[in-house]
């Protein structure tokens, strides 16, 4: 009986050190990784030999905010261990996804060369979706006040990072953004979310432009201070909430035949827009409609949709102009 029950054993065994998991290919253990926190990712170069230099080699890097860890980790630790992860990573040419958030624990000039550095590695790269938030406190009367001084502008290296698809800033300065020799900047980006973006000059006119695929744009809590012209010829979702408008600070529609989704909270003033002969939905909050009462630009609004179905829809708030 027992040489029966030897190959038993030693099959056990092998089924029993089999590790399935680090059998599988890269690219699902990659997605494995998207799921971690950047720490434990790190962590898993400690599980064995396959797993030692995979993390390395991760598309996705999300980067975790210094407010989180203050009570642990030392300003400068956290600034070295992000650096030094970017530079064990260095290889990697393709990102499929960045995330960096600065803490306002941070001085200014800090918080500055932080994003420099850190852009500047995305731009020699090629990167798919990009994102950059400025954390401020929640009690920042400055920034309510109009106070511009706390905004950190833009990383110039930002504009150099020509393959993204998806660009989502926060809490942050743009300034003028005029295309080089008549090239787009971002010849590949659609979807953009701008939150809290304080728009120097005619910068977001200057972005769309510079963004000829462009299909979603979302802007929330920004602080808009000059004429808003919005013209594309591929942009299909526009959602504007809780912005701050400047006095005398018009919005226009002057091109936009395949917008189909158009998401209002804020209190703006149309002076001119084009035919949506594309829409779908118009999205109002409460507030809006109030504002919206009584003025000449809601009529404006009203009277370019091209959609009988979308109008039905709006037929009650109709009525309160």
């Amino acid at each position: 009986m027992g040489p029966f029950l030897r190959p038993r054993r030693r099959h056990l065994v092998c089924r029993l050190n089999d590790d399935r998991l680090s059998n599988l290919p890269d690219g699902v253990l990659h997605q494995i990784l998207t799921l971690l926190p950047i720490d434990s990712v790190v962590r898993t170069s400690a599980l064995s030999s396959r797993w030692r230099y995979l993390w390395r080699t991760n598309p996705t890097l999300h980067f975790p905010t210094y407010t989180d860890l203050a009570a642990e980790v030392e300003c400068d630790d956290y600034v070295d261990a992000i650096d030094s992860c970017l530079d064990l990573c260095a290889s990697t040419e393709h990102f499929t996804s960045l995330s960096f958030t600065i803490s306002w624990l941070f001085s200014r000039e800090e918080r500055r060369d932080m994003a420099n550095y850190w852009a500047s590695f995305a731009a020699v790269r090629i990167v798919d979706s990009l994102s950059f938030k400025f954390e401020y406190p929640d009690d920042l009367d400055e920034y309510y006040n109009d106070e511009l001084s706390w905004f950190i502008p833009l990383p110039d290296a930002v504009f150099y990072c020509w393959s993204i698809t998806t660009l989502k800033l926060d809490h942050c300065a743009l300034f003028d953004i005029q295309p080089e020799f008549g090239r787009p900047i971002f010849p590949f980006l659609e979807t953009v979310f701008l939150r809290s973006v304080a728009f120097i000059a005619d910068t977001l006119s200057g972005l769309i432009s510079s963004s000829p695929k462009i299909k979603k744009l979302n802007i929330g809590g920004s602080r808009l201070t000059n004429r808003i012209v919005i013209s594309s010829p591929t942009l299909e979702t526009l959602d504007m909430y809780r912005n701050v408008f400047s006095i005398g600070c018009p919005v226009e529609i002057s091109l936009a035949p395949r917008l189909r989704f158009l998401g209002l909270c804020c209190d703006l003033t149309w002076t001119k827009t084009a035919p949506l002969v594309n829409i779908e939905e118009i999205t109002l909050l409460n507030d809006t409609k109030k504002k919206f009462r009584d003025r000449t630009e809601w009529r404006l609004l009203v009277s370019v949709v091209r959609n009988a179905r979308v109008l039905g829809r709006m037929s009650g708030l109709l009525s309160l102009c």
